[in-house]
């Protein structure tokens, strides 16, 4: 079952806003920092970390500038049930950084706000928990676009499909601070699962992974 997708796919079949849409940094599942596009840049693998019953994989990349250190943390439970994404961002002291995470679902997924921090995805009798998650900074705001199209520069909550755009609810959260900011999103198939991933963070060996 399709719940996460890129909304990238057929730029060749595209044309003005909608192409400048699909082949921008908005049309994935990125973070963009201070609303800018990342560049073109190097990505690595910089380390693995096993936790009880998951496991802990860290990106770093510099996509984002020389100035500032990036890195996207993948944890995942063994069983699948759950996941957690979060990026890392480490700039000057002081300085004032605040990134956007896109999370882009599937057009056949019934995606709604259910709380001021938490959203539900549903397909069917299944659904997903969706709970942004702050190690650093603040949270900056959770909300949910779905076929936003004007202006035509600020697309977004599409994908594209084999005849065009196709509109799909799109998560953007935020998260603010300064000198370094952490944090993500929390991908679960229910509660008893959302909160493995929240004790695991807790835990002082993944707080040790973070800030590494």
């Amino acid at each position: 079952m399709r719940w996460i997708v890129e909304a990238g796919g057929s730029e060749s079949l595209e044309a003005g806003p909608a192409r400048h849409y699909l082949v921008s940094a908005r049309a994935h599942n990125v973070a963009l920092l201070d609303g800018r596009e990342p560049v073109a840049g190097p990505a690595w693998h910089a380390g693995r970390l096993r936790l009880e019953g998951a496991i802990a994989h860290r990106i770093a990349t510099r996509l984002h500038g020389p100035d500032v250190a990036h890195d996207r943390i993948f944890v995942l439970l063994d069983d699948l049930d759950g996941i957690a994404v979060i990026d890392r961002f480490r700039g000057a002291a002081g300085a004032a950084l605040a990134f956007e995470g896109l999370l882009h679902l599937a057009p056949e997924a019934i995606v709604a706000l259910s709380g001021p921090r938490r959203a539900l995805a549903q397909q069917g009798a299944r659904r997903l928990n969706l709970v942004p998650w702050v190690a650093e900074g603040r949270a900056a705001g959770l909300t949910l676009v779905n076929g936003r199209s004007e202006p035509p520069g600020a697309l977004q909550g599409f994908v594209a499909g084999p005849r065009g755009l196709v509109p799909a609810g799109t998560l953007a959260y935020a998260v603010a601070g300064r000198g370094t900011v952490c944090g993500g999103m929390l991908i679960a198939t229910d509660l008893t699962v959302e909160e493995r991933l929240t004790r695991l963070l807790a835990g002082e060996a993944a707080r040790d992974f973070l800030a590494a």
